[in-house]
């Protein structure tokens, strides 16, 4: 075999490919190489996992540390109910819900005392009365509620 026939061939196998000198017949089978694909049901926890709810309708929902299931589930109960109450206009739906470690902080502007009053109400039905932090402002007053 010539130089240059060997060189190829050290080449052609440390390349992976074929040997230019051994008949097609002779040649090892190559593997097929093949990603590893990971189960749909495993790419959907890994993509569930990443992300958080997200609000309905508008809004901002942000959670704490600790236990963010549960805070989820408070702060989408919450909105929900904000949600489907027909009184609320659309400022007092979209406030913002501040929710860690059970705890509730309502946030942003009302149209009127008694939206504050309503909201204020969902957040206690669903976090109870002591669980509920209202910094609320109603329109044209820009100060939170004295308590």
């Amino acid at each position: 075999m010539s130089p240059l026939m060997r060189a190829l061939s050290m080449a052609a196998l440390v390349a992976g490919l074929p040997s230019l000198t051994q008949p097609a017949a002779a040649q090892p089978a190559r593997r097929a190489e093949t990603k590893t694909k990971k189960p749909p049901a495993q790419e959907r926890t890994q993509e569930q996992a990443a992300s958080k709810p997200k609000p309905l309708d508008g809004g901002s929902v942000t959670w704490g540390l600790g236990e963010e299931a549960a805070d989820a589930r408070l702060a989408q109960r919450i909105r929900k109910a904000l949600q489907d109450d027909a009184r609320l206009s659309v400022a007092a739906k979209t406030v913002t819900l501040r929710v860690g470690n059970g705890l509730v902080r309502l946030q942003g502007l009302v149209e009127t005392e008694a939206e504050r009053t309503l909201v204020r109400q969902h957040a206690t039905d669903a976090a109870g009365l002591d669980n509920v932090v209202d910094e609320l402002e109603v329109r044209g007053t820009g100060a939170p509620p004295t308590m």
